[in-house]
């Protein structure tokens, strides 16, 4: 029997940069999935998940997607990713645990395949590129579940590293890192308790919008990612008012992940607390992906003495906020923000400080 674990991850910068081919900045947290494996003597894979039906995956019939099966389809769409490539000539009991509210934007859906992904590998014997593991991953995000997402989540949970944001590239898919020292100051999570789904959301809807964007800028511009375009650039190509907004969102979300970098490794942390409220404002008005929850965590953030920024993080349409607070304050701060919360949404959010962790590993 072995154990292991799979982080979630927040984005302290750069949402919705990923699949525009820019730099983010996420970062592997304490919260995440622990999954106790067993070998069986059998062809077939079973799945436990804490107040979820068990489900029995069986190793010799084709893996598709199926409605029906739930939380289970990222486990076995990495199943049958990795099938293409190896054997599995054991069958598997795995016990996953999660400390990830679901649907909260905090990457569970990526934690559970890139863990599943290193458990085939290392019982496999097989070893473990962590840039490779965080593409497959996501591939089967892409062509299994049907979401078509950036590499970000699952580079981020692969990849993580104690204390320190990566700052990755997401067209070379590799990343630098920044040293996260935040002195008096810590970053907490905001749970709007709204949980969201990617699939059922606008997220591609989005995605297909910057697709347009940067078609209509390359007629007269030579660029290959939307992320190295300008405004005035954008602003001589589109005239489209919702297409601009997203550009304009796309390019100014990148230039402030440069700036959080700089922020950060200057130990400027009221910067860093302007351009996370900067984020916010054009993620709500721009990219139109927060919404009233999300809104509301972030104004009753801002509006309490201790936090000097806050910004949703993830795709938005629900889930989560971040908030960098003073660390001596927290306790009051949160307990005021829960307070503000249910006065104006009717139910209670969560908050939870965080530490930055590695990514997945094994336990034991």
């Amino acid at each position: 029997m072995k154990k292991y674990f799979a982080p979630g991850r927040v984005n302290l910068m750069g949402d919705h940069i990923d699949y525009n081919g820019g730099k983010v900045l996420p970062a592997a947290i304490s919260l995440g999935i622990t999954a106790t494996v067993q070998r069986e003597k059998s062809r077939f894979v079973r799945l436990h998940s804490d107040g979820h039906p068990e489900k029995i995956i069986d190793l010799e019939a084709d893996l598709y997607f199926e409605e029906k099966d739930g939380w289970a389809n990222y486990p076995k769409g990495v199943l049958s990713d990795f099938l293409k490539s190896f054997e599995i000539p054991f069958g598997l009991d795995i016990h996953y645990n999660s400390t990830l509210p679901e649907g909260s934007g905090l990457s569970s859906s990526a934690a559970i395949e890139v863990l599943t992904m290193y458990i085939l590998y290392d019982l496999a014997g097989e070893p473990v590129n962590r840039r490779e593991l965080a593409l497959r991953c996501q591939a089967v995000e892409n062509h299994f579940i049907g979401v078509n997402c950036g590499v970000m989540d699952q580079y981020a949970v692969a990849n993580g590293r104690k204390n320190h944001a990566l700052l990755l590239d997401c067209n070379t898919v590799t990343h630098t890192e920044a040293a996260i020292k935040a002195g008096k100051y810590s970053f907490v999570i905001m749970n709007s308790c709204k949980p969201r789904k990617l699939i059922e959301s606008k997220y591609n809807e989005r995605r297909a919008e910057c697709e347009e964007s940067l078609r209509l800028i390359q007629k007269k511009y030579n660029i290959s990612t939307l992320t190295e375009a300008n405004e005035i650039q954008a602003e001589a190509c589109i005239n489209d008012k919702v297409l601009l907004r997203r550009a304009r969102h796309v390019i100014t979300e990148h230039r402030r992940v440069e700036e959080v970098v700089y922020a950060l490794n200057n130990g400027n942390f009221i910067g860093v607390g302007e351009l996370m409220n900067r984020s916010h404002f054009s993620l709500r008005d721009d990219y139109a992906v927060s919404g009233m929850e999300l809104d509301t965590l972030f104004n009753c953030a801002t509006a309490t003495p201790g936090c000097i920024g806050s910004r949703m993080t993830g795709a938005g349409f629900g889930g989560c906020a971040i908030a960098l607070v003073e660390t001596d304050k927290i306790n009051v701060w949160a307990e005021s923000v829960k307070k503000g919360y249910l006065e104006v949404i009717g139910h209670n959010c969560e908050i939870y400080p965080f530490s930055i962790e590695d990514g997945v590993h094994v336990i034991l």
